[in-house]
């Protein structure tokens, strides 16, 4: 608001000296008509003496003409004796007295043009003066208009800077309540810094005394790792035996092969996702789950290379794979490099041996059919 105000405010001065120039110009012009009028009054002052020099002169030679004649007539009167020298001295007068009629007749020639010349100059400068005085009066026109222009600029320009000083004041207060309150906000932290520095000295005396109970715990911990440790060594040992002793005693059924601690079916016959999981369960088992690399190449090398259904999906939720049997999260996986893709977004069952190297893994679709390896 204060910078359009300086705008304003800025058009205003530019007004004002723009309306003094143009008075200087018009004021420069009057000076030059003025000068010129003087220079031609001048002249026609000059050349009017001039023409009444010349009048002067005409007139005494006239009156002398007047006198000879008389003169001439007087002696013409008195003697004959001078008739011949009147007679010619007539003729000169006659000529003289013709030569001063056509200077007479010249000068007042001279006089009306000198005459129409001040006319049309008295007439120039009447409209000189009427165009000026129309100037004048166009210029103070436009001077008053602007200056009522520039009181209205002010009087806005007035109302901003009073509106930005109410906004100045109040901005002002606000300030002053929020410094007074980041000086109470001060005070509180700092107190609140006192307590924390209290509380640091306090936790930093404890953290030492329980550095050296952790130094003393760490001790017997290790003391422990190593019964521990022995402990799962027995265990080991303990299992085993257990397996050895588990394995001499399971017997799996006829046509089945045992591995480990499980008996395994592979049935050559081809059927679905569905029909295999029904096939297993009618065999009091399920589909193979596989949980490490040499049960993969157990699988692998009993089911001849022949693409094998393996008893994990992820239908409930896409990328998290399950097996069947436990409903354990898949943990070892065999995956073939950009698989599983749930092409059309209908691959939701693991396959092993689709393509070659028949030990990796795929997804595929529930109808797709393929051969049973049974788990129990």
């Amino acid at each position: 608001m204060f910078r359009v105000g300086f705008i304003c405010f800025c058009m205003l001065i530019a007004g004002v000296k723009s309306n003094k120039k143009r008075l200087n110009v018009i004021e420069s012009r009057l000076t030059t008509l003025e000068m010129r009028m003087n220079i031609e009054n001048q002249d026609i002052k000059s050349t009017v003496e001039l023409v009444e020099t010349k009048l002067g002169v005409l007139n005494n030679s006239v009156s002398e003409i007047e006198e000879m004649v008389c003169h001439s007539m007087d002696l013409h009167i008195d003697t004959d004796r001078h008739k011949h020298n009147l007679q010619t001295k007539s003729e000169n007068d006659y000529r003289f007295i013709k030569a001063f009629m056509e200077q007479k007749v010249w000068i007042h020639s001279t006089v009306d043009k000198n005459a129409n010349i001040t006319r049309q100059l008295e007439l120039n400068q009447f409209a000189f003066e009427a165009k000026i005085t129309k100037d004048i009066k166009g210029v103070i026109e436009d001077v008053e208009k602007r200056e009522n222009e520039n009181d209205e600029h002010l009087a806005s320009i007035e109302k901003i800077i009073d509106s930005v000083k109410i906004n100045v004041a109040s901005l002002t207060q606000k300030l002053d309540r929020e410094v007074q309150k980041s000086k109470t906000r001060e005070t509180h932290h700092n107190k609140q810094l006192a307590g924390f520095q209290d509380t640091i000295a306090i936790l930093t005396t404890n953290v030492t005394s329980l550095a050296q109970k952790n130094d003393y715990l760490a001790a017997e911990l290790e003391k422990k790792d190593d019964v521990i440790n022995d402990i799962r060594l027995e265990i080991g040992k303990l299992r085993e035996t257990q397996n050895n002793l588990v394995t001499k005693t399971i017997k799996c059924p006829s046509g089945w092969r045992k591995f480990n601690m499980h008996c395994y079916l592979f049935e050559d016959t081809i059927m679905t996702y569905t029909k295999a999981k029904y096939f297993c369960s009618s065999k009091e088992a399920h589909l193979v789950d596989i949980e490490n690399k040499s049960e993969n190449d157990f699988v692998v090398q009993f089911s001849k290379g022949k693409v094998t259904w393996i008893g994990m999906t992820d239908e409930e939720t896409e990328g998290l794979w399950k097996w069947d049997r436990s409903g354990n999260n898949v943990t070892y996986t065999n995956w073939r490099p950009g698989q599983p893709n749930n092409l059309q977004e209908s691959q939701h069952y693991g396959v092993i041996g689709a393509v070659h190297p028949r030990e990796l893994w795929d997804d595929a679709s529930i109808n797709f059919r393929a051969r049973v390896v049974c788990k129990n």
